[in-house]
């Protein structure tokens, strides 16, 4: 990551340039534009992390995306990362 600018290789090896928009620590939101990209011409990814009791919270990801298409294929990938990330805080892998 370069100040709002970073790059994510997904498992395919297809790289996405972004910007962050939003890094908001008390809202606990995450916004980022796919940017520089021949075939998404527009597109906003949010990440909201709401606590849902002393030990537990539900993280909601959207995307916004043209053409509209393409979210499912960039939505599959980010179900991937949560996947991930709920079983590292559950103490897996």
């Amino acid at each position: 990551m370069e100040g709002n600018k970073r790059w994510i290789t997904l498992a395919s090896g297809i790289t996405f340039e972004e910007d962050i928009v939003t890094l908001d620590h008390d809202l606990r939101r995450f916004q980022y534009r796919i940017v520089n990209n021949p075939i998404i011409t527009s597109h906003l990814g949010t990440v909201d992390v709401i606590p849902d009791g002393d030990d537990r919270c539900v993280v909601i990801y959207s995307t916004d995306m043209e053409p509209e298409v393409l979210a499912l294929p960039i939505g599959g990938a980010a179900g991937v990362g949560l996947e991930a990330l709920k079983a590292r805080f559950e103490g897996g892998a």
